[in-house]
């Protein structure tokens, strides 16, 4: 990525995420994939599994969404989203950006990492090498 995100304005970050996702010297495939807070956590390491198993080498897996930090007290909105599902008994849960990086990395996804945009919403990837 030619710039940290932190530094760029709000309006740029989204272009810059899809111009390193998509300018990935390997990539053939991309895949976008945000239903990862309404299934249980074996059929999202399930879905993960397809995923990867459906990419060429080189392809890249975005999760996208309100993703906690790994202390799970923050971003605050995502755990206010959080609060509210478990008031309402509601099937979602948001996860963490730890989480989330395992099961990508027991899946066999490489070079995972993770960047806000658009605050509080996070682009987590990783790759198929």
């Amino acid at each position: 990525m030619n710039a940290s995100l932190s530094t760029l304005p709000e309006s740029e970050k989204l272009i810059e995420l899809l111009n390193f996702a998509t300018g990935y010297q390997k990539a053939k495939v991309l895949f976008a994939f945000t239903e990862l807070d309404i299934a249980d956590v074996s059929e999202n390491k399930k879905n993960l599994r397809r995923i990867y198993d459906k990419l060429t080498n080189g392809g890249a897996c975005l999760l996208s969404g309100l993703i906690m930090d790994n202390s799970r007290f923050a971003p605050q909105t995502a755990v206010l989203f959080c609060l509210e599902d478990i008031c309402r008994n509601a099937p979602d849960v948001e996860r963490s950006e730890k989480t989330y990086t395992e099961w990508l990395h027991e899946t066999g996804f490489e070079n995972i990492s993770c960047e806000t945009y658009l605050a509080p919403t996070k682009l987590l990837r990783g790759f198929k090498v």
